[in-house]
């Protein structure tokens, strides 16, 4: 029986992911290095050090890695507070709140940027657990299993909403209902999800579908 509704954030709630996007073409334009949207959009469900050192083909700890990540979060710190959250899935997560489900979030991004953006929303969830309390970012199921273990239900007790296909592939990991929504990537993308939706609507549909 599904008793609990795991959201990622990036690109699922808010449109953070368009903004990094913009703020890591120009900081690796500096350095020469070029990359295409879908490129990131494919590696998203990891921390962001973890995406920009793939991006630019270095170990994780390289020093050109950390000089990119600290200019990537010292630039997001400043521009992070006038982004706000999507109106679709807030108004569909209240609805599943009315309906009696538990609802997680479960990102590879820093808490104290999620806070800041979801503000009073951040209120509506029952558990929340961001990179800063894991060793494995996604693909690794860590983040979706220990948000399933603070609302106190099991894996088979979930669905996940994630658009990216790690997070699809950790949902799966879990042991969860994978459900992919298509707000970065194609529905070819998310291929290994158990069920793609192309709007929250449609995600809400395949909730109640579960829920039956």
């Amino acid at each position: 029986m599904l008793k609990a509704v795991i959201f990622d954030f990036d690109g699922v709630l808010a449109g953070t992911i368009f903004i990094s996007v913009n703020q890591i073409r120009k900081i690796l334009a500096k350095r020469g290095i070029e990359f295409k949207d879908r490129d990131l959009f494919l590696l998203e469900g990891a921390n962001i050090k973890k995406i920009l050192s793939e991006l630019v083909g270095k170990d994780i700890n390289d020093p050109l890695v950390e000089e990119i990540h600290k200019e990537k979060l010292k630039v997001f710190r400043e521009t992070r507070s006038k982004i706000k959250p999507w109106p679709e899935p807030i108004k569909l997560i209240k609805g599943l709140k009315a309906r009696g489900f538990l609802v997680g979030l479960a990102s590879g991004g820093y808490l104290e940027n999620i806070a800041d953006i979801l503000g009073e929303n951040m209120k509506l969830f029952d558990a929340v657990t961001t990179s800063d309390e894991v060793h494995e970012s996604k693909p690794n199921p860590e983040l979706f299993l220990k948000t399933a273990e603070k609302m106190g239900v099991k894996p088979e007790e979930c669905a996940v909403v994630d658009n990216a296909p790690r997070g699809i592939e950790a949902a799966n990991k879990a042991g969860m209902i994978s459900i992919g929504i298509t707000t970065t990537l194609e529905k070819s993308d998310l291929a290994n999800a158990d069920f793609i939706a192309s709007n929250f609507r449609e995600v809400s549909e395949i909730i109640g579908k579960l829920a039956d």
